[in-house]
């Protein structure tokens, strides 16, 4: 009798110092405050940032935050007690593969370090 093998794959990923939480929905009235324009990391337009994800995540350990999370091809929020308003809206599949969320829609991550 063969083996078979099944690959599991979750978007609960694991990357350094921060792992995903998944997509999450996101309204006019932020589930996350906004970080855009508060720390130099943050300039320009963050469609074009580079190293969106690892911009953010310094930005929000840098101030002590539980999480962060990218949306909209890097548009940067976070907040203290974000971890428990990141799935107000619920979950959505509006995130791209990039990790760097999509139209309304937050990839989320939880700072492990």
């Amino acid at each position: 009798m063969g083996h078979s093998v099944i690959k599991v794959y979750s978007r609960h990923r694991k990357f350094g110092g921060y792992t995903s939480l998944g997509c999450w929905r996101d309204s006019d009235t932020r589930a996350i405050p906004i970080l855009e324009g508060t720390d130099s990391l943050l300039d320009g337009d963050y469609q074009s940032r580079h190293h969106a994800i690892q911009k953010c995540y310094q930005v929000a350990l840098s101030r002590g935050f539980p999480m962060f999370s990218v949306q909209d091809g890097g548009q940067c929020f976070g907040s203290a007690d974000g971890l428990n308003t990141y799935n107000r809206y619920g979950p959505t599949t509006t995130c791209a593969e990039d990790g760097e969320g999509g139209a309304w829609g937050n990839e989320v991550y939880k700072i492990t370090g």
